[in-house]
């Protein structure tokens, strides 16, 4: 139970540091039909 309440003290300690960012594109001939998608995940730091 010890070691239970040390990983979330630790966890505690760091803090928040926001929530990360997703990026999502989406490539194509028209915008009904995507043939291409690329996916950006970033994380914010404050």
């Amino acid at each position: 139970m010890d070691k239970a309440k040390k990983r979330i003290a630790k966890q505690v300690k760091k803090g928040f540091h926001g929530y990360p960012l997703v990026s999502m594109e989406y490539f194509g001939k028209t915008p009904e039909s995507a043939t291409e998608i690329d996916g950006i995940s970033t994380l914010n730091k404050n």
